[in-house]
């Protein structure tokens, strides 16, 4: 199953971003980076479901911005800028 990975630098921004999305009913699970996305080996996100991702990149542009945007399938991640 892919999922989309949605980057933050700290745990207070990405508690800020699941938070709005939460109360915009778009479900979203907190997470460390993984090893391949992190730069400097820390770092946090949310997990999203391929159907809501479009929704919550809107809903994170506005309220809680995000530095990047992933898809992760079989493959692995690959940047999808939404």
């Amino acid at each position: 199953m892919s999922m989309y990975f949605f980057t933050y630098r700290g745990a207070t921004e990405a508690r800020k971003g699941a938070a709005a999305l939460r109360n915009s009913g778009v479900p979203a699970r907190i997470d460390r980076s993984p090893v391949q996305l992190s730069r400097s080996g820390c770092g946090y996100g949310l997990w999203i479901v391929p159907q809501k991702a479009e929704r919550a990149a809107e809903i994170l542009r506005r309220e809680a911005p995000y530095e990047r945007s992933y898809r992760m399938d079989r493959g692995g991640f690959r940047e999808a800028p939404l």
